[in-house]
């Protein structure tokens, strides 16, 4: 199991947006979220990417949303684009910028290392 809700809901400015949701993410599944105008598609990707909390549902119940540890979550929203000058590409880019940074973190560790400095710290 990667991810999981158990009778998760919620209310946004007291309007039931979702209620009663249960599903499993396993392995390398891939999911797909459909349905019409309305009926909470963002709302339930906003809950998995931890943007909003579960609410209780009407019995006063509060759901569970279960993950693993390592699980990193990331999406592209609707209206993703906060500096409006960048590209498509630019912007999509700004996600893997983690990487990029431990990418230059390691080659600098390397060069370090092969140039025979000693005592290189390795997670400084």
């Amino acid at each position: 199991m990667i991810y999981q809700i158990k009778n998760g809901a919620v209310e946004l400015s007291a309007t039931p947006i979702l209620r009663k949701v249960n599903f499993e993410i396993r392995g390398t599944e891939k999911i797909a979220v459909v349905g019409r105008n309305g009926c909470g598609k963002t709302t339930l990707l906003r809950l998995i990417a931890g943007e909003i909390d579960l609410s209780r549902d009407e019995n006063g119940e509060l759901g569970t949303i279960t993950k693993s540890p390592r699980l990193e979550v990331g999406y592209l929203k609707q209206n993703a684009f906060e500096d409006l000058s960048l590209t498509l590409d630019e912007e999509i880019q700004k996600i893997f910028a983690p990487i990029h940074e431990l990418k230059a973190r390691l080659d600098t560790l390397l060069a370090r290392m092969e140039s025979g400095e000693e005592n290189v710290e390795l997670l400084s």
